[in-house]
């Protein structure tokens, strides 16, 4: 072999070696910074909860009340306060007696209508408590309403869970910490989930996969290797339009329309089937199909309109056959939504002249 031919294989190794060192420190660099940043990310929620102070989160108690649809019939309801009246169901029940009372004039009627209600379903001595927890209720109820009026809408996810934890700190003044806790802390922690989630979602700067991890982190928070609540019942057709909103910052970056389909046809095979996914190809196509024969149409029709050897009547003639021939049976329906349209739009110029 020359020593050209082993200059050259050397460089291509030499330059080979490189490139494959470059690949893996990029890899090692944003592998480091991802679990940095998955670090930090845990930190943060141990410090919120620490913060609160509210203790472990008990998974099957944040499920249930996120599960809502608590049975408080009068056969029922000795059933959710066997041993005491303060429990994980307390806050179920005054919400139920809200919805009960949701017609009283004023405090003194929804707290008459709850005396009567609560002897007639308790021991007078629980009836009595009940009603003393219900009143500091209605009063915290009444409090937050008139200080929300007075402060601006939260403009940060931070600014809403700091909110949250203010009125919790008013609940256990009111309530005492115990029973503050006991009464509303799954409330606090299912709130302050669906405050977190949601803004890892609408999050604009967050990739696909960064949007991801960071749910993975807070599900694997609240509900440890369980699944989510707001997974468990959606169908794989909501789980893929839930991926195309986790990935929207992808598809902004994406130049073009085949990068991005590319994009949609992973994401469609991590949440469907190839049933659901041919499905999906069929009405994309018949959709692209009806858009197209619309756009034909308009064009076509638009020549006839500005056809000047023509008279009007010959071109609301020429309209007619037109979208015969393009709508077929759908013709006539075609004809109503259009005029449904022009006198809407009438009525809109009419609207806007007075």
């Amino acid at each position: 072999m020359d020593n050209k031919k082993i200059i050259t294989a050397t460089t291509i190794v030499v330059v080979l070696t490189i490139i494959i060192v470059i690949i893996n420190h990029t890899l090692r660099n944003k592998s480091d910074q991802e679990f940095g940043s998955d670090k930090a990310y845990r930190e943060q929620l141990n410090k919120s909860a620490s913060l609160l102070g509210l203790g472990a989160s008990d998974q099957e108690a944040v499920r249930k009340y996120f599960s809502g649809g608590k049975d408080f019939g009068k056969e029922k309801i000795k059933q959710h306060f066997t041993g005491t009246i303060v429990n994980e169901d307390t806050l179920d029940f005054f919400r139920y007696m809200d919805d009960l009372f949701k017609n009283s004039k004023d405090l003194n009627d929804n707290l008459n209508s709850a005396r009567q209600y609560l002897y007639s379903v308790f021991s007078p001595e629980q009836a009595q408590l009940m009603l003393e927890l219900y009143r500091k209720h209605l009063t915290i109820q009444i409090d937050s309403y008139d200080s929300k009026r007075d402060k601006e809408i939260p403009q940060t996810p931070e600014e809403a869970i700091a909110n949250l934890y203010k009125l919790q700190e008013s609940r256990r003044a009111i309530f005492g910490r115990e029973n503050a806790d006991i009464i509303f802390g799954n409330s606090v922690r299912a709130e302050e989930y669906t405050i977190r989630r949601n803004a890892i979602i609408t999050d604009s700067n967050m990739t696909g996969l960064e949007k991801e991890r960071k749910l993975s982190i807070l599900n694997e928070s609240i509900w440890g290797t369980d699944t989510a609540p707001f997974e468990v019942n959606t169908t794989p057709y909501q789980q893929y339009q839930g991926k195309l909103q986790l990935y929207s910052k992808d598809f902004s970056e994406l130049r073009t329309e085949e990068e991005k389909e590319a994009l949609r046809q992973q994401l469609q095979r991590q949440t469907l089937s190839a049933e659901d996914i041919q499905k999906l190809a069929d009405v994309d196509r018949e959709l692209a199909e009806e858009k197209k024969t619309k756009e034909q149409y308009y064009a076509r029709e638009k020549e006839i309109l500005n056809d000047p050897s023509i008279s009007q009547e010959t071109k609301d003639m020429k309209i007619r056959e037109l979208q015969d021939a393009t709508f077929g049976e759908e013709a006539e329906a075609f004809r109503r939504r259009q005029t449904i349209q022009k006198e809407t739009e009438l009525l809109t110029k009419g609207s806007l002249t007075h």
